[in-house]
């Protein structure tokens, strides 16, 4: 027994050993796909997760760019409307606590802390939770003039807790 050479086999031999190389690149190649698709998703996931909506977005966006094939789209889009929703719904918690807190003077609404350091309730008010929230909500992209609107309120409320207890 010897060894064929490629020359001695027929058409139909040389089709299918063509169909065979092409079949073993393709097939590796769309395992490449897959793996990088799955690796953005999964980092796209770890940053949502953590809150970091953006970055995710942005991972997603990869991963559609890599796999943009089959049921790949409808996945990312839907992770993608999860993740801004997931971000909407932060900014809105966000914004009642501290409204809720400092008030909103151009809304006219009034927090519930701003009425009771009026009505000499309290001498002092934790302002490092609301500053922390007002800095997530920079993070968030929130609206720039609210940002400066709610750190101005804060600013006047520490400064009548600081005379308070003089």
């Amino acid at each position: 027994m010897g060894t064929m050479r490629l020359e001695e086999l027929s058409i139909a031999g040389k089709v299918f050993i063509f169909l065979l190389i092409v079949g073993l690149i393709g097939g590796g190649y769309y395992i490449y796909v897959t793996q990088r698709f799955e690796s953005y998703v999964d980092s796209g996931n770890s940053n949502l997760t953590k809150g970091n909506y953006e970055r995710a977005i942005t991972l997603y966006n990869k991963a559609l760019k890599v796999k943009s094939f089959g049921s790949a789209p409808v996945e990312i889009n839907n992770l993608i409307n999860n993740a801004n929703k997931m971000k909407e719904t932060e900014i809105s918690r966000l914004v009642q606590d501290v409204i809720a807190v400092i008030g909103d003077k151009y809304s006219g609404v009034e927090g519930s802390n701003v009425i009771a350091i009026r009505k000499k309730y309290y001498s002092a008010i934790e302002t490092d939770e609301i500053e922390n929230k007002i800095n997530r909500l920079e993070l968030l992209g929130y609206d720039k003039s609210k940002l400066y609107q709610y750190r101005q309120t804060l600013n006047s409320q520490k400064k009548q807790i600081k005379n308070r207890k003089k």
